[in-house]
């Protein structure tokens, strides 16, 4: 996926912990953008000129102080097909067909009308952003000394199998909890490449594609059903909030 956003805007994550087998292969990894991102998605191909915008309620919004963060926009995140719209991106970014250009300009346009009725910017993802790359360092710290402590109870004749398990399972509930908060950092990533484009948006050329031009024509007109309402998204959600 082509990334245009200057070096300074870009938020890097984290991705291995520290600890590493005998191999020198780490003990836990994150995966592809293109596995984190895949659960981020409607389940099918998405006309973005034939559906509703998403959005969020920016009523009771409450920030995280320390990075100015809300955590509506995990929300707001969650509610995006970002596995298509990825996609969408990276055709168009390979010199796509006309029928690319047009799929990713109607993309572009709902996205920022999602944006708009859920009064969220490009800072407050970005503030998101920063928070989640803080955090998540912090529980990589926290996961590479408890996997150390795995290790040495392992070694450890004294420690009972019970005790182990024990361990075994806490470790393993902090790798899901981290990774499903990876994989919400990964697809807001993804939509802040997105997002950044938007800037660009004054200079597009109006989509002159064959279908563009059948719904502006006087055919259109006459052909058109009765029953214009756009179609209802239906993505697959993820739990986001803590």
């Amino acid at each position: 996926m082509v990334d245009r956003r200057h070096d300074d805007e870009k938020i890097e994550m984290l991705t291995t912990t520290n600890t590493h087998l005998s191999t020198g292969e780490p003990m836990y990894t994150t995966g592809t953008v293109e596995d984190l991102v895949s659960i981020f998605s409607a389940g099918e191909t998405v006309a973005f000129d034939e559906i509703y915008p998403e959005f969020v309620h920016a009523s009771g919004r409450v920030t995280e102080p320390d990075f100015e963060s809300a955590g509506d926009v995990d929300d707001f995140i969650a509610a995006l097909p970002v596995k298509e719209m990825r996609e969408v991106y990276r055709d168009v970014c390979l010199g796509g067909s006309e029928e690319c250009v047009h799929n990713f300009l109607w993309m572009m346009r709902w996205l920022r009308t999602c944006m708009e009725l859920s009064e969220i910017e490009r800072p407050n993802i970005q503030s998101r952003l920063r928070y989640y790359r803080c955090l998540l360092g912090r529980q990589r710290v926290k996961l590479d000394e408890h996997i150390e402590r795995h290790i040495a109870m392992k070694a450890d004749s004294n420690v009972t199998d019970e005790a182990l398990e024990r361990h075994c399972k806490e470790g393993l509930n902090w790798q899901t909890r981290r990774k499903v908060m990876f994989r919400l950092a990964a697809a807001m990533d993804v939509v802040d490449i997105l997002v950044d484009q938007l800037k660009n948006e004054p200079h597009w050329k109006k989509c002159e594609c064959a279908k563009c031009a059948y719904y502006s024509s006087p055919q259109w007109l006459q052909d058109r059903p009765d029953d214009l309402a756009p179609k209802a998204l239906k993505p697959k959600w993820i739990r986001t909030r803590r």
